[in-house]
């Protein structure tokens, strides 16, 4: 059986009794996007992988604060969110945590996105309408880096 794939505009929680606050839960994938229609078949290849939750927030702040709150195990940026670029939202997430494993949907070629996305430490780039290929592709780079571990 998959994880579970929950999606609200805002931050989405799971209501946890752990000191009785709010956490994320462990192996959880943040996807930030405006467009999960678009991405359904990339978001449910990611949530049939056993032991990951997928959770779908729609705001470059709510992805912010979804790794503010609790530590994903990795967090999947949009080419662009309200008004900013993919890249542009992992800059922000940088100061929050600068160890959280980042991916990004970007239409830019190897070189544009190398020299614009340098420094940011992105495991991945993936094509604007990413598949399930690209979502076990993902995952099996996750795994090579120990990004799979429940922290």
């Amino acid at each position: 059986m998959g994880a579970s794939i929950v999606q609200q505009t805002g931050l989405l929680l799971r209501q946890d009794r752990l000191n009785g606050g709010t956490v994320l839960p462990q192996r959880t994938i943040l996807v930030v996007t405006t467009r999960p229609g678009s991405l359904e078949p990339f978001i449910t290849a990611l949530g049939q992988e056993p032991g990951w939750d997928v959770v779908l927030v729609d705001s470059a702040q709510a992805g912010i604060d979804g790794v503010r709150c609790e530590t994903p195990a990795l967090v999947v940026v949009d080419q662009k969110v309200g008004t900013l670029s993919g890249l542009d939202v992992i800059r922000r997430l940088l100061p929050v945590n600068a160890f959280v494993h980042t991916a990004v949907l970007s239409g830019l070629d190897d070189a544009a996105f190398h020299e614009q996305g340098e420094g940011l430490g992105i495991l991945a780039k993936l094509p604007v309408t990413p598949g399930e290929e690209d979502a076990r592709g993902l995952l099996a780079r996750l795994r090579q880096m120990g990004g799979d571990q429940s922290y």
